[in-house]
């Protein structure tokens, strides 16, 4: 395997994950139109819908919010310190929150116990409102707290109607939706605490410190974390939450293994670890995920081999590239995944012939095999995949000559093959897709036909 390709454009990158969007869509369709180039991942323009994102901004409400300073924290903190539980508020709190957090005057607990102090409205206090709405409503805000977003909770004002906060018809909050925030403090535990609570998406922010396990509970359906700065291992109880159908934690600093229990998310469909720095093998139970649509594990440091078990017949995303610590052959069984549609494992250091089986892939649409160590020629069974647009062969072992069946993918729009061994010429018109003009393959294809290729190398020049 060449572990780095020449001053080529558009050729593979390794640093930046495929842009997989989590709104609705029917289809996986990727719009690569150019080889990936050293710094980027297939993009892939819409993933299957699991359930629809909430639509909120993070912009605040006009009104304004009581001062959640840590100024105002020490008389609650002498209402909600272990030692002194006197009121209905504090006793509720306690049931959730550490002593020790609380008595930090900075953390967002103890500021989020002192907003709900300041406000006066009945709101904030469990004697005048239930258990449940005046814990969810203290979660909320020491989540907003946390996230930097004091303004997104306004005193007053019902929790449900708070920016970045959705309920149902009894007022229970189900979804919390935020976005490209500052805060740079952990996730509150007390987010467990919300019993309605289905969906969690806070992307693109800056939440430190470990994922709480209270997150995995049996109502979550969706936890997408994307690019944060979360580190430590995945929770181990993630077999807690039954009905979880997407976890993505893309873009953060992940450490440890795939845990193998999580074999128990049977409703899983969506799971992206993708620009971590998780290790260890990839775990055979992920076979036993027989719902699981996309997986994405770009950009890790997974060692051993592929196991055999890893797709499923209705899979349709698979990306376990830039690991460089992969080898041994393609499983033949990826081939029985008759609905794949993107399939990326480029640089490791995977050494075996293309599997025949892989040509039952004819909704294949993506294939990147670039900077391995496969060998072999390249069967003239390739014509078989009529729906290809991207094909990444180059900086292989692959030898002989290019099959003249290439010229059946008249969808292709990308194919790279340079640094192999292939030898020969072909001739002008080969190819329907593509009027190229190979002078033994010294020289890169003319790009002299509308419907030409938009990348075509296959020298090493």
């Amino acid at each position: 395997s060449i572990s780095a390709e020449p001053s080529i454009s558009a050729e593979p990158s390794i640093s930046a994950e495929p842009s997989i969007s989590a709104e609705p869509s029917t289809s996986v369709e990727p719009t690569m139109s150019a080889e990936p180039s050293m710094s980027a991942q297939p993009s892939i323009s819409a993933v299957p819908t699991i359930s629809a994102e909430p639509s909120v901004s993070n912009e605040p409400t006009s009104s304004s919010p009581p001062s959640m300073t840590p100024s105002v924290a020490p008389s609650v903190l002498a209402e909600c310190g272990a030692d002194s539980l006197d009121t209905a508020g504090a006793i509720v709190i306690a049931t959730v929150t550490s002593a020790e957090d609380l008595a930090d005057p900075t953390s967002a607990q103890s500021l989020a116990a002192a907003f709900l102090q300041a406000d006066t409205s009945d709101l904030s206090s469990p004697e005048t409102t239930t258990t449940e709405l005046f814990l969810e409503r203290y979660a909320a805000a020491s989540f907003l707290i946390s996230a930097g977003l004091t303004d997104n909770a306004q005193a007053g004002v019902d929790t449900c109607s708070w920016t970045g906060i959705t309920c149902d018809t009894s007022d229970r909050v189900t979804a919390i939706v935020i976005d490209s925030f500052t805060g740079g403090s952990t996730l509150p535990s007390e987010l467990g605490s919300m019993e309605g609570l289905t969906q969690l998406f806070a992307t693109n922010g800056n939440f430190v410190g470990s994922v709480p396990d209270t997150l995995f509970t049996d109502t979550m359906t969706v936890i997408d974390l994307s690019n944060n700065a979360l580190n430590g291992s995945l929770p181990e109880n993630v077999c807690n939450a039954t009905g979880l159908v997407d976890l993505i934690v893309t873009g953060n600093d992940l450490t440890g293994n795939i845990a193998e229990n999580f074999f128990c998310l049977t409703t899983l469909e969506f799971l992206d670890l993708s620009s971590n720095s998780m290790s260890g093998e990839i775990p055979t139970q992920l076979g036993l995920l027989s719902n699981l649509l996309i997986l994405d594990l770009f950009d890790n440091f997974f060692s051993g081999q592929i196991p055999t078990e890893i797709v499923n017949p209705g899979m349709l995303y698979l990306d376990i590239s830039f690991q460089f610590d992969l080898f041994g052959a393609i499983p033949t069984e990826i081939g029985s995944a008759a609905s794949l549609t993107l399939l990326s494992l480029s640089q490791n250091f995977l050494d075996s012939a293309l599997p025949t089986e892989f040509f039952n892939l004819g909704a294949l649409t993506y294939l990147d095999l670039f900077d391995n160590a496969l060998s072999g020629t390249l069967p003239t069974q390739v014509g078989t995949l009529g729906s290809m647009q991207s094909l990444f062969l180059s900086f292989n072992s692959f030898e002989g000559t290019l099959p003249t069946e290439l010229g059946n993918l008249i969808n292709i729009a990308t194919f790279t093959a340079h640094g192999n061994l292939f030898n020969g010429s072909i001739t002008d018109g080969v190819h329907p897709f593509c009027d190229l003009s190979f002078v033994e393959f010294t020289l890169n294809c003319l790009l002299v036909s509308p419907n030409c290729a938009t990348q075509c190398f296959v020298t090493d020049v």
